[in-house]
Parts: structure tokens; C-alpha cells; sequence
């Protein structure tokens, strides 16, 4: 029987989250006023900042996997130098963002702290209205969040603001965290890029790494007018307005489904190994996967499609399915990387 792969998914042995809440920031503040972001004494960030590094250096097993030691520990010397003056939380986040990124791991997280969504995210900012395609570094329009959309959809967005879109990736892209050196992570990572993914970063981190802005002047070319660059303004989207519009791009379907393309090819599409996402609904795939190979055994088909597409991983279920791909013993990894000598105080 052949396989055919559509797109690889890595089934990482290991995976570390490093889930910084800045809230948790010292309390010695510069400036106390409801109406702005707090803002935080150099001292109180350099604290805060000293006890992140010490975390990498005595948990995180991978700190000098992609560079050397003094290339790392200058790089986060840099970033320390940066706290000389007092900072709110979102330029904080930014430091320790790049950071984490830099450490080329998509498992080693930043995260703005609650507080940050809801006193700044949604109260302060409005959100990009759309969504879209990157393709060669050139973004083109999938959906919006408006009827009828003022842009064709399929339409090329040359800038947003004045800034042009090649500017707006580069600033966006060393933020987000991925394996290696591997950039189609980081720019899947600013599309909807899966019906299982609980945010997408263009809309989180545009606001923080370009502008905070309540409306987008964008330029843009139609795939009607092709010649021709137009201009329009639209509103950002409010709290209640995004969650509909996220809510209306992310439709889950069941992870696992089967069937035939002809007569002698089947077709297996996983939209997802994670556990809940199989639980939502009521799928065993220990069952499913000795179900579909056994029918395929039985009816001698001789090809399979297996699509990955979109699939952003999950547990031990896709090891699982390799077993039923190869007819030879393989050596899932080579071997395992474990670090850990106390939180630090």
C-alpha cells in the first residue's frame, strides 16, 4: 500500500510551555492611574527579568540547542540593558517575547497576562477585521467580518496604515516562536492556520509589535483590477464584534474522517491528535485506526491519501498511526533531553 503525505506533522516527545504571566510583575510602581497601563520602576522589571533567565538556565533543557552559550547569554544581556526606564506591561511583554522566540522553540510560550486582555485587548484596541493568506511573503484576503466585504475576497493587501506588508511581517515574525530555523511555522501561525487553534497571533500581536489602532486605511490590489491600487477604511472590530468573527472562522469538525476517493483509493484526513478535540466528539482513534487498516487489509487497497493538513499536532495518537504506515521497526527518537534543578527563589 502507498502513502501519500499533504503536509507533515512533527510528534514532538517533548514539549515545554513557558507560560509567563507578567501580572506578577513587583508592585513598586512609577506612575498609579486607571486611566493608562501601569508602569513599573526599572528595578521591579530587572527583578522580574533576572528570575525568567535563571528559569531557562535551571529547567529549560534546550537553551544553547540552535546557538552557543555566549551568542544566547549576550543576546539576553541586551535585552536586560533595555530596562533602564520604567515600562508598562505590554513593552515588557515584547523583551520577554523575543526572548522565548529566540530560543527557536515553538513550545517556549509568552503570553500576556489577563489583565492585559481585559483592560488593553479589547477595551483600548480594535482588531483587524479580516482574514488572510500569506503566500510568498504577500498577503491576500480570505475573509472579513463584514457583509458584503469592502474588499474582494482573493484581493492583494500592499499596506495597512502606511506601513507596507513586508515591514508589518518583519516586525511580527521574530516574536513568534518555532522549532529550529523553519519559517512557514511562524507564518502559518498569522493565518488561521487550524480549526483547533485558540488565537491567532496576527490579531494578538499586530497591536503590540506594529500600532495600536481603532480603524486601517489599507491599500490593496483587486484580482478584478490587477493593475490598479485602491484604497479603503474600515472600523476595527470591538470585543463583542471579534469573538463573533473569530467564533465564525473556526469551525470544528471531527478530527478523524474516512472514505473513498475511487474504487482503489481511500482517503484519511486527522484534523487534529489532541485529546479533547476527540473527546468533543466521542472518537477512540485507537479503534478507528485498527478499523480503517483492517478494511483497507480486507479490500487490498492498494493507495492511501493521508491528510495532515492543518493538523497542529496533539498526543501520543500520532505516534500511534505511524505503526500502522511502516512495516519496519523505526526509532521514534534519538534521544531525550531532560534538565531540572529547582524553580529559582
Amino acid at each position: 500500500m502507498k502513502a501519500l503525505f499533504l503536509a507533515g506533522v512533527k510528534f514532538s516527545c517533548l514539549f515545554i510551555l513557558l507560560a509567563l504571566s507578567i501580572s506578577t510583575l513587583a508592585q513598586k510602581k512609577a506612575i498609579v492611574d486607571d486611566t493608562i497601563p501601569k508602569q513599573y520602576l526599572p528595578k521591579a522589571l530587572q527583578e522580574d527579568f533576572l528570575i525568567f533567565r535563571k528559569t531557562l538556565q535551571t529547567t529549560y533543557p534546550s537553551l544553547y540547542r540552535y546557538a552557543d552559550s555566549v551568542t544566547i547569554n549576550t543576546y539576553l544581556d541586551q535585552q536586560f540593558s533595555l530596562l533602564n526606564r520604567p515600562m508598562n506591561e505590554t513593552k515588557f511583554y515584547k523583551i520577554i517575547a523575543l526572548c522565548c522566540a529566540r530560543l527557536n522553540d515553538e513550545h517556549l510560550i509568552a503570553k500576556p497576562s489577563p489583565d492585559y486582555f481585559r483592560n488593553q485587548f479589547f477595551n483600548k484596541i480594535k482588531i483587524f477585521p479580516f482574514t488572510f493568506k500569506i503566500i510568498n511573503r504577500r498577503f491576500y484576503i480570505v475573509k472579513s467580518a463584514s457583509r458584503p466585504s469592502p474588499i474582494k475576497v482573493g484581493s492583494e493587501l500592499i499596506s495597512i496604515n502606511g506601513r507596507p506588508m513586508e515591514e508589518i511581517l518583519n516586525r511580527l515574525l521574530p516574536a513568534i516562536p518555532a522549532d529550529g530555523y523553519i519559517q512557514t511555522f511562524k507564518i502559518r501561525h498569522l493565518e488561521d492556520y487550524s480549526t483547533t487553534q485558540e488565537e491567532n497571533l496576527f490579531d494578538l500581536l499586530y497591536p503590540i509589535f506594529v500600532e495600536e489602532a481603532t480603524s486601517f486605511r489599507l491599500e490593496y490590489i483587486s484580482p478584478d483590477q490587477p493593475s490598479t491600487k485602491q484604497t479603503v477604511v474600515v472600523a476595527g472590530l470591538s470585543k463583542d464584534e471579534y469573538r463573533t468573527f473569530f467564533q465564525q472562522r473556526q469551525v470544528l469538525e471531527k478530527p478523524l474522517t474516512f472514505t473513498y476517493l475511487q474504487d482503489d483509493v481511500a482517503y484519511l484526513k486527522i484534523s487534529s491528535f489532541l485529546g479533547w478535540h476527540r473527546q468533543r466528539f466521542k472518537q477512540n482513534f485507537d479503534s478507528l485506526y485498527q478499523a480503517v487498516f483492517n478494511e483497507l487489509k480486507v479490500k487490498n487497497i492498494p493507495h492511501l491519501i493521508l491528510d495532515l493538513r492543518n493538523n497542529e499536532g496533539g498526543d501520543h495518537t500520532g505516534e500511534e498511526l505511524i505503526a500502522y504506515l511502516l512495516k519496519n521497526p523505526y526509532r521514534h527518537f534519538d534521544y531525550l533531553e531532560k534538565k531540572y534543578v529547582g524553580l529559582p527563589r
